[in-house]
């Protein structure tokens, strides 16, 4: 055996490691570097556009701004709402308070010239004589002002008649004092004196029928005046009496009231 041989046999037989191996080590292939904006998803690349990442940012700040600005709106809304609803609680509280003031200052002036008016009123009918056959129809009027101020723009209308009921025509009656020409003041406190004459000459059965009462004198008619607080206000007084035969005594010719047309208004 050649020496060669029985160092190979030497070498194994006293335990030396066999010769390194000649093969080449395994090497992994380096990482492929990604081109610029691009992004690797799986074995997939995808390329990442700039201007698409800058147009996201743009609409989430444009979102923002909007929400922001909705919100300020609905926030000034509700604010405005508020502030409407405040003031309009503010005038209608003026406005009743106003209208309360204003009723309370009508009731006041009301109630201050019921009381300063004047107040016209009659306080006799008186005739002049008892009824007579051949004789005339004459009464007199007596009107006073009891009131606290001058009556104003006086009118009268005032007749005497012979009639089976008592006159109600009491609108003529105004008509005709309103369309006299002539007109008077009567102050405070004050009274005057009317005469009323009728012509027409009694008969004995007008005599007889007033006797038993089936026909009467009757004295009617009205006073319109004003006052000096409220001169387009007009106020009335009606008179309305007949001659009782059935007087007596000192009193005897004083007219009786009739059932209507003695209000004062």
């Amino acid at each position: 055996m050649s020496k060669h041989r029985q160092r190979n046999k030497l070498g194994k037989d006293h335990g030396h490691a066999p010769p390194a191996s000649t093969a080449h080590p395994v090497v992994s292939p380096p990482e492929t570097e990604l081109p610029k904006n691009t992004q690797a998803v799986g074995d997939k690349h995808f390329y990442k556009c700039p201007e698409r990442a800058i147009w996201t940012a743009f609409q989430k700040w444009d979102i923002t701004i909007s929400a922001i600005t909705m919100f300020a709106v609905i926030a000034a809304s509700t604010i405005y709402a508020f502030q409407l609803f405040e003031m309009r609680k503010s005038t209608n509280a003026a406005t009743a308070a106003a209208k309360i003031a204003g009723d309370a200052l009508t009731d006041s002036t009301n109630k201050f010239e019921a009381d300063e008016r004047p107040y016209v009123v009659v306080t006799l009918v008186a005739f002049a004589e008892k009824p007579v056959v051949g004789g005339t129809m004459s009464a007199t009027v007596m009107l006073k002002n009891t009131g606290k101020t001058p009556a104003i723009n006086i009118h009268f209308h005032r007749e005497i008649g012979y009639f089976e009921n008592a006159p109600t025509n009491f609108a003529e009656w105004v008509a005709k004092a309103n369309g006299n020409i002539s007109s008077g003041t009567l102050g405070a406190g004050i009274d005057t004196t009317i005469q009323i004459s009728h012509p027409y000459v009694l008969k004995g059965e007008d005599i007889d029928e007033i006797q038993i009462g089936k026909s009467k004198v009757f004295v009617f008619g009205v006073c319109t005046y004003q006052s000096v607080f409220n001169k387009d206000a007009t106020y009335e007084t009606y008179v309305c009496s007949f001659y009782n035969p059935q007087g007596v005594g000192a009193n005897a010719l004083n007219g009786a009231a009739a059932k209507e047309g003695n209000e004062i208004k």
